[in-house]
């Protein structure tokens, strides 16, 4: 019996740090969650749905800061109606660790939303994103905003000159369904 006291006593001591608590650091990965949705009722050939992609970039000091990258898990199938970018000043999620808390990117942050083959659907609408506030653009090809921007792909996000440790911020993706 004493000796299934001690072992459960030791297993306790070995999971659980000093300070008693267990804890979230990020501290060699970056960290991109995605979750898709719908608003409102069918509009003509679909629904408008969305992709929200959390991201944040690792607080360790050796980590790259300057590019993060993730492909959404589903095909993106429509016509791109725009993108929402905000940096984030607030603590949110399941990462409420004090390390991580209201950093946000470098100014003039760079997104872009490459399809399989390369090309940016946005066209470069969403290069230089304020680090303090929400903005919202649409996509752009050529000199032509707000285009019938039709994808059928997996996007892959890319956030780039983040800059800054343990940053973090949110892009939503929204487009029609075919």
């Amino acid at each position: 019996m004493k000796l299934n006291r001690f072992i459960i006593a030791l297993l306790i001591c070995a999971l659980i740090p000093a300070s008693g608590a267990l804890a979230y650091t990020p501290a060699d990965a970056q960290i991109v969650t995605e979750t898709y949705g719908t608003i409102g009722q069918a509009l003509g050939i679909g629904t408008i749905r969305y992709v929200e992609l959390n991201w944040i970039v690792a607080t360790d000091a050796t980590a790259d800061t300057t590019v993060i990258t993730f492909p959404t898990t589903l095909i993106i199938t429509g016509k791109i109606l725009q993108l929402v970018t905000d940096p984030d000043t607030t603590t949110w999620g399941a990462h409420a660790d004090s390390i991580l808390t209201g950093l946000k990117p470098a100014d003039n942050y760079d997104v872009t939303v490459l399809t399989a083959d390369g090309e940016d659907i946005m066209g470069a609408a969403a290069i230089n994103r304020d680090q303090t506030n929400t903005e919202r653009v649409q996509p752009i090809i050529g000199s032509v905003g707000n285009p019938e921007s039709w994808v059928s792909s997996i996007l892959t996000l890319a956030i780039t000159n983040i800059n800054l440790a343990g940053a973090r911020g949110k892009v939503r993706i929204y487009w029609q369904a075919r």
